[in-house]
């Protein structure tokens, strides 16, 4: 059940989880724990990809602990932490859906990092902390709170540390207490290590209020993710000023307590630690933590903190009359003022009219001053290092006067002689075992004057042997009527039908959240069925489009192919015929050539190996010139000069004329030169 403290209910007017209403700092402060059915709602919560970080990130931060920076988030993925979203429960109710959205970790990305370059403000927290610890966000006020005061962000406090914080936060509500921060850290220290790393809260030696949640607390460390805050969330994070409420990012400089003073604490808060502090301790973390599953945790919790002792350890806490101001237990709903109604005082007994009785001390107490405790039981046991016991109110054996009281009331079991009972209304929850229900100071004997004159003459030791006959019959005829008859089998019988049923009930219930949700995943499971059997269609007729167009391509290529051979053989013998005919033309032209000279050193008996004889030259315009400073053209008969094939035949047929070892100078001899100009 979700159970809101006087004080939430007054500042946010029973809207506190209807953060679309109003976005006003008022509202948008959370106080109480989820517990029972309420406690478990799931999906609601967006989910992202992670970011992308820069590579060389990690060399800001070598201040933190190489034992934190070991280990990467398991949730790397957006689908990885979806699919870990899904089946746990992040959310108070499913209207804070928009305030948070959960983002996955990077390879890279480390749980000691700031915001760096990310556009929204962010957190990292452990997974543990709500399946393990109920952790529903947004966050309460006194969980932020805690982390504001030691300065240290959601990761940097061990798994340990969140137990003592949830597990206390719990037994104050079951005491109907306010958890602050000074009652807290008044049985906690902290001492951080100079490598920053996890932060842990630290008990009292000796005097632990909390036991440790787990004494080896396992596979924690990469079990991380963001939390980003969105712009509808930013009121439960941040006050008016748009600082933060508590510390996003882990810190350098975590505080270093000891343990808070009491003359730092409030009236209140005072009070409250002696009604903590008289608790027989220590308790369990994770047995308070567990009673988050139950609709009834109250009770719960009260049972396990009960088994500490044989007494009811309420009586000590409420003992001490209050002195003055309000109460720390008025948190609860209508707060009791004793001042404000008293019974009508009663006529002076005479000393004969009185016996000593151990009856109920407490019923005629005053209390001095403003408001009372909250009166959870009727008979407070008093330590006797606080206060002296009570003197023993002597029991009158007259008849009391009866005043006349609102017959409506009295219909309805609120009035007692005439007086409007402050206590009609108050909750008993632990049924007639329960220390409240006290039913001796109540019960009034009209008398007579010969009943009262009969009472009078019996004897004290007559009266205590007919209350020991009396006691033993009544408790013979309830053995025999609880053990003996058949209403008493029929009785445990009823009993145990009706726990039976009770879990026949809830079986249902869950029977029928286990349909709905078949049915749910039933038709996610048709409308994919359709979508991936339209998805396959559209894979075969790609597919059949595919195959013939591989056909196709595959023709095209074998033509391609042959077309390409065939080209390449003809490209072949084109080139051999070339270089045949190449060979062929540069023969020709050199023997031509040679028989040119021949021919005229027959007819005109003249030398053609004399020094003015070059047959690198030519005559061109009245001058002797070499060959490759004419111009093209210049000689429209024979081929232009400078033409691949005159210089090839030009240069074989001086590589031939020219006798070996002359470097290409025609020798001197005694022949007749020809001019040929």
């Amino acid at each position: 059940m979700d159970s809101f403290s006087y004080s939430e209910k007054r500042r946010s007017g029973n809207q506190a989880d209807a953060p679309e209403r109003s976005r006003n700092r008022a509202q948008c402060e959370v106080v109480s724990i989820l517990y029972g059915e309420n406690a478990f709602v799931y999906d609601g919560v967006a989910v992202e990809e992670p970011e992308n970080l820069p590579s060389s990130i990690g060399s800001n931060y070598e201040w933190a602990s190489r034992d934190v920076s070991r280990f990467p988030s398991i949730f790397d993925s957006r689908a990885v932490l979806l699919n870990w979203a899904n089946d746990n429960c992040i959310l108070r109710n499913l209207s804070y859906g928009s305030c948070v959205k959960l983002v996955a970790c990077g390879e890279n990305e480390r749980v000691f990092y700031g915001k760096e370059n990310s556009k929204d403000d962010f957190f990292y927290v452990y997974s543990y902390l709500f399946y393990d610890m109920y952790l529903r966000f947004p966050l309460n006020v006194f969980q932020m709170d805690v982390l504001k005061t030691l300065n240290v962000a959601p990761t940097q406090l061990h798994p340990n540390s969140w137990g003592y914080i949830q597990a206390f936060a719990v037994m104050c509500q079951a005491l109907a207490l306010n958890p602050t921060v000074a009652l807290f850290l008044y049985f906690f220290r902290t001492r951080p290590i100079e490598k920053r790393g996890w932060v842990s809260l630290i008990t009292e030696p000796g005097d632990p209020i909390l036991d440790l949640y787990a004494q080896s607390f396992r596979g924690f460390k990469t079990q991380f993710f963001r939390v980003s805050i969105t712009e509808s969330g930013r009121s439960f994070f941040f006050n008016e000023d748009s600082s933060s409420k508590f510390p996003l990012y882990w810190t350098q400089n975590p505080r270093k307590l000891t343990s808070w003073p009491k003359e730092d604490m409030t009236d209140i808060e005072l009070e409250a630690l002696s009604v903590i502090a008289a608790l027989p301790r220590p308790f369990s973390s994770r047995k308070i933590i567990n009673c988050l599953e139950h609709d009834d945790m109250n009770s719960r919790v009260l049972a396990v903190m009960g088994k500490k002792a044989s007494l009811d350890w309420f009586a000590a806490a409420h003992a001490k009359k209050n002195k003055g101001g309000s109460s720390i237990l008025t948190t609860v709903k209508n707060p009791i003022h004793v001042d404000d109604e008293r019974p009508p005082p009663e006529r002076p007994l005479s000393r004969k009219q009185k016996i000593i009785t151990g009856g109920d001390s407490k019923a005629s107490d005053k209390n001095k001053g403003g408001t009372s405790a909250l009166r959870t039981i009727k008979n407070p046991i008093h330590d006797d290092d606080e206060s002296p016991p009570s003197p023993e109110r002597p029991l009158s054996r007259k008849r009391k006067a009866v005043t006349g009281g609102d017959p409506k009331a009295s219909d309805k079991g609120k009035s007692i002689g005439g007086v409007v009972d402050p206590h009609a209304d108050r909750d008993i929850p632990n049924g007639m075992w329960d220390a409240a229900f006290n039913l001796g100071h109540k019960i009034e004997f009209n008398f007579d004057l010969a009943e009262q004159k009969v009472m009078e003459k019996t004897s004290e030791q007559n009266m205590a042997d007919y209350c020991l006959e009396f006691a033993c019959r009544a408790a013979a005829a309830a053995w025999n009527l609880a053990y003996a008859s058949n209403r008493g089998n029929l009785v445990t019988e009823l009993e145990r039908l009706k726990t039976e049923h009770a879990k026949c009930e809830q079986q249902r219930k869950e029977s029928e959240k286990m349909i709905v949700k078949g049915r749910e995943i039933t038709e996610n499971l048709q409308k994919a069925s359709v979508e991936m059997k339209k998805v396959n269609e559209r894979l075969v007729a790609d597919l059949e489009f595919s195959r013939k167009e591989n056909e196709q391509l595959k023709k095209s290529l074998t033509i391609l192919t042959a077309e390409r051979e065939a080209l390449r053989q003809t490209i072949t013998e084109n080139q051999e015929l070339q270089d045949e005919m190449t060979d062929a033309i540069i023969l020709e032209h050199t023997r031509g050539f040679k028989k040119a000279l021949r021919q005229v050193s027959f007819i005109l008996n003249v030398c053609t190996e004399g020094v003015n004889f070059d047959i690198r030259k030519d005559v061109y315009q009245g001058e002797w010139v070499p060959i490759d400073v004419i111009p093209a053209g210049s000689f429209p008969d024979d081929e232009p000069a400078g033409t691949p094939t005159e210089a090839m035949a030009t240069e074989e047929a001086t590589r031939i004329e020219t006798p070996e070892g002359n470097s290409g100078v025609p020798a001197v001899e005694d022949a007749p030169v020809l001019d040929l100009v």
